[in-house]
């Protein structure tokens, strides 16, 4: 067996990985944080529409609660407006990413307010006079949940990846008469 053909055996450890490098995860990524950003505005849209919490005596059902009675359509309103923003921080606008991240913020604070955790066990009325009622939560709840953190992850995502790259080698254009700058 000569050099060449002992070259050509090991051949197969000089081929490229099959990872991502670094340039094509700065691909990938912000075509996951658009996705992460959209999915979490369509949740909160859903969690709107969606009921946040069942009051139940045994099998008996005695209430619900949708997430707009709770919220007075406040999640909807924030799932729409944060869509555009989503959209701006994917194009590279680093207000917009911090509009989404505000967007996020502003639907846990409201959540927070509403007092959502708490409520989704509490019986109400309908507990003191049952003993066997009890409240649980429903798919509104994590579907508001999961947005506002798709939201937050989208937003923060956006803030550190539109970072703008400092400009090397660039010179500003020199002084025009008058002390403008030419064009």
């Amino acid at each position: 067996m000569n050099a060449t053909a002992r070259e050509g055996a090991d051949e197969y450890s000089r081929e490229e990985a099959v990872f991502p490098g670094p340039d094509g995860l700065q691909r990938v990524l912000p075509a996951l944080l658009l996705a992460a950003g959209l999915a979490g505005a369509a949740l909160l849209v859903i969690a709107d529409l969606s009921t946040l919490y069942e009051v139940r005596a045994g099998s008996a059902h005695i209430s619900s609660v949708g997430g707009g009675d709770q919220h007075n359509h406040a999640l909807l309103v924030i799932g729409l407006a944060s869509i555009p923003m989503v959209l701006g921080s994917w194009r590279g606008s680093r207000a917009a990413a911090a509009a989404v991240a505000g967007f996020g913020l502003l639907a846990l604070i409201l959540i927070l307010i509403a007092g959502d955790l708490h409520d989704i066990h509490s019986t109400g009325v309908a507990g003191e006079l049952n003993e066997r009622a009890a409240a649980g939560p429903k798919s509104g709840f994590y579907e508001e949940t999961a947005g506002l953190a798709l939201l937050l992850v989208a937003g923060g995502g956006g803030l550190v990846l539109n970072v703008p790259a400092p400009d090397r080698g660039r010179r500003r254009p020199a002084p025009g008469p008058g002390g403008g700058y030419q064009r």
